[in-house]
């Protein structure tokens, strides 16, 4: 395969954005924007120097134009039009990494690379995390005097949710890798460990969407793998006994159980009766916008006139992503994103039939990652937060992409 700019630029997006604070600065947004403006100007520019179409036909793009067209309506309609124009920016930054990797990601090499370089910075930042619990960071930049201190792992994120959101993601990914070929049982070993490692990084950051998410993705690797019979059933089912054992073990330590009883803390934000009601009020929003909502990104500036009486705080997201969307962009949204959905798993499930063990294995490890952050997003606004935001965008990819050969040579 020969490595070009555009799947370097992907390649950097994937690293970059998670160890800039997660890219909610405007700078690293700035630096995101720049790179995927870039990298689509060169894929575009080097198909046409070819007598190609600017990009590859794609499964997602008949329910992707219409999303955007919807997002420029609400943009176009929005009571808060430079907002607006910002939250537009970025679903359309969102929706050229989803290209840029659904264009360059079509070999089995590309493939192992996006796959290795998403573990790798799995397991650096999981690092970080833990160097920043017992105060031995080495790096100040990743030091935020900003926040209050606390005992959550969040790694270079700011928030432990969204830290959780991220790991949920790359944990599918890793154990991915025992089903690409065969495997000495060394590296059967190193990769398992590296799996219950992040598991156990997951677990200490206390998020319970996290939680949730985590395990629903190893039942939906379970049950996709041994219904479709795609790996050895025996291997598989110890495997996923020893990661849900692990992740039990941790759960049951005194402070994670501590979590989970109340379901309550002492964060406003984290209680479970504050986000039902900021839902119910989020709700109230949708039926007063209906049709093209208030305009992406502006939910935090139009949410204050439905804020709940008696709350000392204001929420500026709905803490469910799911409905934040409609809110923003109207009760089209709906259809859309079932429709976008049902493309992504269908594909998915397709290429589960594949004869190479790589292509099936990843597929399956991308689909489980992608279903644990929808599980997790009914809680909170991970799509929201840049790094999440492109990590799911270049999962996407990786199951909607065309496969390689056996030799590695586009199709």
């Amino acid at each position: 395969m020969r490595i070009n700019f555009c799947f370097i630029l992907v390649c950097f997006l994937l690293v970059f954005s998670p160890l800039a604070r997660a890219g909610v600065h405007l700078w690293a947004q700035t630096i995101i924007q720049t790179a995927a403006l870039s990298g689509i100007f060169i894929l575009t520019g080097t198909r046409i120097a070819r007598q190609h179409p600017p990009v590859k036909k794609n499964i997602l793009d008949a329910p992707l134009t219409c999303i955007g067209l919807l997002v420029l309506a609400a943009a176009f309609r929005s009571d808060y039009p430079g907002l607006a124009a910002e939250g537009a920016v970025m679903f359309f930054t969102y929706t050229a990494v989803y290209y840029l990797a659904v264009n360059v990601i079509t070999t089995r090499k590309a493939q192992r690379i996006t796959v290795y370089t998403i573990a790798a910075t799995a397991v650096f930042i999981s690092v970080i995390a833990v160097l920043k619990r017992f105060d031995m960071n080495p790096f100040l930049f990743w030091e935020y005097k900003d926040l209050a201190p606390n005992n959550f792992l969040t790694g270079t994120y700011g928030n432990r949710n969204h830290f959780a959101g991220w790991l949920e993601m790359t944990i599918p990914m890793v154990l991915c890798l025992l089903f690409t070929r065969n495997r000495t049982v060394r590296m059967k070993v190193f990769i398992i460990g590296a799996a219950v490692t992040l598991l156990i990084i997951l677990t200490l950051t206390f998020s319970r969407g996290g939680w949730i998410a985590a395990f629903s993705a190893l039942i939906f690797m379970a049950v996709v793998s041994l219904g479709k019979r795609i790996y050895g059933k025996r291997f598989f089912i110890k495997t996923l006994l020893s990661l849900l054992a692990a992740l039990i073990l941790i759960l049951a330590s005194t402070p994670a159980f501590q979590r989970i009883a109340p379901l309550v803390q002492a964060n406003r934000s984290d209680h479970v009766a504050f986000r039902l009601k900021v839902w119910d009020s989020s709700i109230a929003l949708i039926k007063d916008h209906p049709l093209t909502g208030t305009g992406p990104g502006t939910f935090g500036q139009a949410f204050p006139l439905y804020n709940p009486a008696g709350f000392d705080v204001l929420p500026v997201t709905a803490h469910n992503d799911y409905l934040q969307f409609v809110a923003e962009t109207g009760l089209m949204f709906v259809p859309l994103g079932v429709w976008l959905l049902y493309r992504f798993f269908c594909t998915g499930f397709i290429k589960l039939k594949s004869r190479s063990r790589q292509t099936r294995g990843i597929t399956l490890g991308a689909m489980a990652s992608v279903f644990a952050l929808l599980v997790h997003t009914t809680f909170d606004f991970n799509l929201h937060i840049p790094a999440n935001a492109i990590l799911f965008a270049v999962l996407c990819a990786l199951v909607c992409a065309a496969p390689g050969t056996v030799r590695g040579v586009p199709e």
